[in-house]
């Protein structure tokens, strides 16, 4: 499937950072996309990067990979300000008392006027070049220019266009742009974007002919633009590759940037009750000014002592230092936003913000308290729920306690479990202990069960070991061998487990994690597949919503 034609020339124009090409066919300017719409998977994992000479000609239609945020000059600002109603309206009052001989009075409210209008236009500019400073970023990046071969070339990360395939560094780095991900795994931070500190596994999308790239279904194997690489895993001497889509202002940070610089107009009910207030003002003033003339012209008042009297009518209605107290107003709410880093380009915005009596959140936990308590488990037994267990440790080995410890998210990173806290709390209340291979990240890949969960020394199952364990371990949801080798899990014997129930009480109880399915809001839940040490079968976990497990499970149960 060709996604990109060589044309002799194309016509662009570009509108909030947006590009948009002219299409001969339809007779219209289309958005430019990258290779985030319309596109199978299976041509993604057929990207077999870009030479230098297909790089320029598409950074001329693309442009360059940056984010930059334009600063606008002092001259600018101050004409904006300036033309704020309020100060047009002071405007016109200024040239009114002077006709009127009010020079004192005038020159004060010229005075505060202006030093209203000059600090906000400095603060203003200040916030945006810290603003800039915050979204800039520069950096190199590793491109494939022929997988064939593995020829690769290091160039600067502004240079990078849809279709390069970028080699991620085992060390980690900060994403220039979106890409999706074609070998190997990633563990990322997101927090920049979605504001959770708990790090997420990135897996490479399946190839297939049949299903096309969607960013949202496709999340956990999209690496997105301002997220940070922490951990990557690969097999061997592969390389962890993933094929760019979108580059600068159309990747999903440069969208967040764009949603600041460009913001939605918003028609706030106190913007139009403070509108109605001004009409509401105009109509005072207006039938103040009627009357004023009217009474004046029958007692025979000159023209222009009727004209400055009706127009200072105007003026008495607004009081003439509103406008610079709503500037010192707005710059004093400025400096303590800027304390708690909170940048604000738009400070008329700031009015609005302070109408607000309600705040929705659907995130609860991150603002209540960071920390989680295990209240206990209620297990479930001849289709009733049995009595709460405050002391998790005191689990009999069951489909519950072995479902606690494995389906999770959780991984090491610097000798340190990271994780959801929920996943987290959930774990170490088990008093179990979660290890990973003292080997390097390229074996752990390959391995069967890279990450073994098992319960402490002093555990009271160990004690049972292996008596009792042959039953415990059949279970009704167990997968067998035959399918799980289907899915390139078949190095069994490499990893050196066996079958025997001897090694077993001999090595004692270990369960091996041996394939994850990371949580997709799309899908409503995770899953695991497992093997228990020296188990002939293979167990599946899942976890979700309440009314996705519903749907997938049996009735009868």
């Amino acid at each position: 499937m060709e996604i990109f034609s060589e044309v002799p020339s194309i016509t662009t124009f570009n509108c909030k950072k947006f590009t948009y090409v002219w299409d001969p066919e339809r007779s219209e300017f289309l958005k430019l996309r990258g290779l985030d719409t319309d596109v199978l998977t299976s041509t993604l994992h057929q990207a077999q990067g870009l030479d230098s000479q297909e790089q320029y000609m598409r950074r001329n239609v693309y442009g360059n990979n940056e984010i930059v945020i334009p600063v606008k000059s002092i001259f600018t600002l101050l004409c904006l300000e300036v033309l704020n109603p309020f100060y047009v309206f002071q405007l016109f009052s200024f040239c009114l008392w002077i006709a009127d001989d009010y020079y004192y009075y005038a020159m004060v409210i010229l005075a505060m006027s202006s030093a209203g209008i000059i600090m906000a236009v400095f603060q203003t500019r200040r916030n945006q070049q810290n603003l800039r400073s915050t979204v800039h970023s520069s950096d190199v990046a590793t491109v494939m220019r022929d997988r064939t071969t593995g020829q690769t070339a290091t160039v600067p990360a502004e240079r990078l266009v849809p279709g390069d395939v970028l080699v991620i560094p085992s060390h980690g780095c900060l994403m220039p742009c979106d890409a999706v991900l074609l070998t190997g795994n990633c563990i990322l931070n997101e927090s920049m974007l979605t504001g959770e500190s708990v790090p997420v596994t990135k897996t490479p999308v399946p190839s297939s002919n049949d299903v096309i790239y969607d960013t949202k279904e496709h999340a956990r194997h999209t690496l997105f633009c301002g997220t940070r690489i922490i951990q990557t895993r690969y097999y061997g001497s592969e390389k962890v590759l993933a094929v760019v889509i979108r580059t600068g202002f159309n990747t999903s940070k440069g969208g967040l940037v764009r949603s600041i610089m460009y913001p939605p107009p918003v028609d706030f009910k106190f913007e139009q009750d403070s509108y109605k207030f001004v009409v509401m003002l105009a109509c005072i003033a207006s039938i103040g000014v009627i009357y004023t003339i009217i009474t004046k012209v029958m007692r025979g008042v000159h023209s222009r002592n009727i004209a400055l009297e009706a127009l200072d009518l105007i003026t008495i209605v607004v009081p003439p230092a509103l406008p610079a107290a709503m500037t010192v107003g707005r710059l004093v709410a400025q400096r303590r936003l800027e304390n708690k880093k909170i940048y604000c380009t738009s400070p008329r915005t700031i009015n609005v913000s302070g109408s607000i009596d309600c705040i929705c959140f659907d995130k609860t936990g991150t603002l209540t308290e960071d920390g989680l308590d295990m209240w206990g488990v209620v297990t479930a037994s001849d289709k009733k729920f049995q009595l709460p267990v405050k002391d998790i440790t005191s689990l009999p080995l069951s489909e519950v306690l072995i479902g606690m410890v494995t389906c999770h998210g959780i991984t090491i990173i610097d000798n340190q479990l990271v994780g959801d806290p929920l996943d987290l709390k959930m774990f170490e209340s088990t008093g179990w202990s979660l290890e990973e291979p003292d080997v390097s990240d390229t074996s752990k890949f390959s391995m069967l069960f890279p990450t073994i969960v098992k319960p402490a020394k002093n555990s009271k199952l160990l004690k049972r070991l292996p008596s009792d364990l042959g039953g415990t371990l059949s279970r009704q949801n167990s997968v067998s061998s035959d399918v799980v080798d289907a899915i390139s899990l078949n190095n069994l014997h490499e990893a050196g487990f066996g079958d025997s129930t001897t090694e077993l009480g001999e090595q004692g109880l270990e369960v091996g994690i041996v394939r994850q399915f990371p949580f997709t809001s799309s899908l409503q839940r995770m899953s695991v597949i497992t093997r228990t040490l020296g188990a002939n079968h293979y167990d599946l976990y899942c976890k979700g919503s309440p009314e996705m497990i519903l749907s997938l499970s049996r009735a009868e149960s």
